[in-house]
């Protein structure tokens, strides 16, 4: 009688968890349902985002090395007895999160060209209108020697 019960609640558990899907995958071409010009947008805030990471790491890290540097020069004061923290330390600190800051910005630039690259692909497929990007004006002045 318990091997029957134990078949029976293993044969309801196993009816009730679905392990397959229940519709065919290899028919839906793509499942996210983003628009061309969505793609495009989210590439543009991506690559956004991580110029302004990046800009914002590198004049950290900047001003981390000078101030590291200004504590260098005196004679390596990394543990002054009576004006606090040292800045050869706080320098430190502020190269490595600045490093850190520009490491943070590469997975967004590599999100980004990802999304604009899917984004021109979904192009020949679908009828949509790219966003326009802002037109800029150059001038050049060519010096032949």
């Amino acid at each position: 009688m318990k091997q029957l019960l134990i078949i029976i609640l293993c044969t309801a558990f196993a009816y009730a968890a679905v392990a397959q899907e229940l519709y065919d995958t290899t028919r839906t071409k793509n499942r996210s349902e983003l628009t061309t010009a969505a793609y495009f947008k989210k590439a543009r805030n991506q690559k956004t985002t991580a110029i302004i990471i990046g800009a914002s790491g590198l004049a950290v890290g900047t001003i981390g090395m000078f101030t590291g540097l200004k504590g260098f020069a005196k004679d390596w004061d990394s543990d002054p007895e009576h004006n606090g923290d040292s800045q050869y330390n706080t320098g430190t600190a502020l190269m490595i999160i600045g490093g850190a800051m520009l490491v943070t910005a590469i997975p967004f630039e590599i999100a980004g060209k990802h999304n604009e690259k899917k984004a021109t692909l979904m192009l020949g497929t679908q009828n949509t209108f790219q966003l326009q990007m802002k037109k800029t004006f150059a001038i050049g002045v060519a010096i032949n020697f």
